[in-house]
């Protein structure tokens, strides 16, 4: 991986603290990777920078305990599976919610530390906004709840909501929690962090977001973390959040316009073009075309395009393959797609709800989607997921 050139050729710069949007300013979230994060100057983006990820750099980063693992087989099949992701993504027409992608060679000296790095990177455009957990639990001073409510409420991008919820589930994304998707100020949506898919994530994994329906993320936002993840397991909560999480308003039936909430087959042109080549190729001919690293996701891929065309959206979304364990599998929650200010307060209530909150949960652990492994008798649990939505 390394070049025999002599001379430095990229100038790094260490990626900004934070933020200014509206007249906050919110600091990123720091993330748990080891791996080294870089802006860099560029003819490849619109913005002129890029951000640049590195991995087994033999330099510890600030607040780091110590050297991250450096797994060089495990980095060039993550990078593979990134390109493989990405190229498919372009061909099928959801490039407009991902930033772009791309590895090319970085020489350069890390900013404080005096390291040269002389080695290949994943290069991507920079995600402009801010991420939807930071604009609602964050920003010096606190972003207005009014404001915020109408970003979410009235400028937040219908279609790209809709081709998040698309991606999301086409791919298999495991992670999309609420730090990995990034807001602007006019409502332009972004889904970054793309890595964590079905037979990489760090757990038995699907899909699992925040858009969608039946999956643990989203239900967090419905009736609150420490009731969902029944935490702790010594004395599980017994109720749940009462009020409207303003996240509620990323559910894609908000978004697909009509009245309905759902996508069925209503896919876009190129999307559909792209679904119809992949259900004419098998899984090692689609893994040779875009380079996977491992064969069960280009199953996954041709699983979710024969569905998607065959049974439509929502029929994937319950019953397609790859899909959770049962412990990870929820009751089909009401959407609520209009909310309403508490007065006096940084609270939502739902206009309009479509019935009382889906506050049953599946059996089982919801850390590791296996048995339960809290005292006996304690599991908050009434039903086995899958088998019922």
């Amino acid at each position: 991986m390394g070049f025999t050139e002599s001379r430095c050729t990229h100038t790094l710069h260490n990626m900004a603290k934070g933020t200014t949007m509206l007249g906050s300013y919110y600091a990123h979230e720091p993330g748990g990777s080891p791996s080294w994060l870089f802006r860099v100057a560029t003819n490849r983006t619109r913005s002129g920078s890029a951000v640049v990820k590195m991995w087994c750099v033999p330099v510890r980063k600030p607040l780091q305990s110590g050297l991250g693992r450096c797994n060089p087989p495990l980095v060039y099949a993550q990078i593979k599976l990134l390109l493989a992701q990405h190229k498919l993504t372009n061909e099928c027409g959801l490039s407009d919610i991902v930033p772009k992608l791309w590895v090319e060679p970085v020489s350069g000296v890390i900013p404080g530390h005096g390291f040269r790095v002389n080695w290949l990177g994943l290069w991507a455009d920079i995600a402009d906004g801010v991420s939807i957990e930071n604009i609602k639990e964050s920003g010096k001073p606190h972003m207005d709840p009014d404001v915020m409510l109408d970003i979410f409420q009235n400028k937040l991008n219908h279609t790209e909501v809709k081709l998040a919820a698309l991606f999301d589930l086409f791919t298999s994304q495991c992670d999309r929690h609420q730090q990995n998707y990034f807001l602007n100020e006019h409502g332009k949506l972004w889904a970054i962090d793309n890595d964590q898919v079905y037979s990489t994530a760090w757990r038995h994994c699907g899909f699992d977001s925040l858009v969608l329906p039946t999956t643990q993320k989203f239900m967090i936002n419905h009736l609150g973390w420490g009731y969902v993840m029944k935490f702790p397991f010594e004395n599980p909560p017994k109720t749940w959040m009462h009020d409207q999480h303003l996240l509620s308003l990323f559910d894609y039936r908000c978004h697909t316009g009509n009245r309905n909430g759902t996508i069925g087959f209503n896919f876009p042109p190129a999307m559909r073009q792209c679904m119809q080549r992949l259900s004419s190729l098998d899984p090692p001919q689609i893994t040779n075309l875009y380079g996977f690293p491992d064969v069960r996701l280009a199953e996954a891929f041709r699983n979710r395009s024969v569905d998607f065309l065959t049974k439509g959206f929502e029929w994937t979304l319950l019953h397609g393959e790859p899909t959770n364990s049962p412990p990870h599998r929820y009751k089909i929650a009401p959407r609520c797609c209009s909310l309403a200010r508490i007065p006096h307060s940084r609270r939502f209530k739902c206009e309009q709800p479509e019935g009382p909150k889906m506050h049953q949960l599946p059996y089982g652990n919801p850390s590791t989607g296996g048995p339960w492994r809290g005292p006996p008798g304690l599991d908050t649990g009434s039903y086995e997921g899958g088998t019922v939505f």
